[in-house]
């Protein structure tokens, strides 16, 4: 008999543990993948952010025309990273609303942006159009990419997706007949995420101006 009550006990002391570790375990995989989230959607917004003080700097005799404008990316026969000056020129290439992808080149040290025309707001699990654009994938180096490397990088369970959405103002006020330029930039970055069948999500927002027109807001 007492065997029997202590091996009861001993039992109903183990499954409670066991129920406790195992609680914690999901709350801990919860608290990684929601960090990773956020380091990733913060990643997008200063991508963009960089964009914009690039040209900035670059572009210091023409800010109000080229401050929204972007390059794209590329890669030779040897696979090196080079940039299409999109910057240059009369009419500019400039960042239409719309959703995007990011890119970080560590040969040209710099980020770029490339436009998916044909997407949906992020919804993770769903049908979104164009959802697994978004997909991201384990690197060589470690860092998440966008990139499969057809199929040898190793699929991750986050999506990241970036909104751009352009606000326009008077240039110069009511002063001058100038029209409208583009004054704000509002960055919308999503990232989702599956977790036990369970969708998840983290969203961050932020407004990029031109300096140039700070009087107008």
């Amino acid at each position: 008999m007492e065997v029997l009550i202590a091996t009861v006990l001993l039992v109903t002391v183990l499954a409670s543990a066991f129920v406790s570790l195992n609680r914690a375990a999901k709350t801990n995989i919860n608290v990684q993948n929601r960090v990773v989230a956020i380091n990733l959607a913060r990643e997008g917004m200063e991508s963009v952010r960089n964009i914009r003080d690039t040209n900035w700097l670059k572009y210091s005799g023409n800010r109000r025309d080229k401050w929204l404008c972007f390059d794209l990316w590329t890669t030779d026969l040897d696979g090196v990273d080079e940039t299409v000056s999109k910057c240059t020129g009369p009419s500019p290439s400039i960042l239409d609303n719309g959703f995007y992808k990011t890119y970080f080149s560590r040969n040209l040290q710099r980020y770029f942006l490339i436009e998916v025309p044909i997407a949906n707001e992020l919804d993770v699990p769903g049908s979104s159009t164009g959802l697994e654009h978004f997909r991201l994938y384990q690197g060589s180096t470690g860092k998440l990419t966008y990139d499969s490397d057809n199929g040898g990088n190793p699929v991750t369970p986050f999506y990241r997706q970036i909104e751009l959405t352009k606000n326009s103002v008077s240039a110069c006020g009511t002063a001058c007949n100038e029209g409208k330029m583009d004054s704000k930039l509002e960055v919308t970055v999503r990232v989702g995420w599956i977790e036990k069948n369970v969708s998840k999500n983290v969203t961050l927002e932020t407004h990029l101006f031109d300096f140039y027109q700070r009087d107008e807001y």
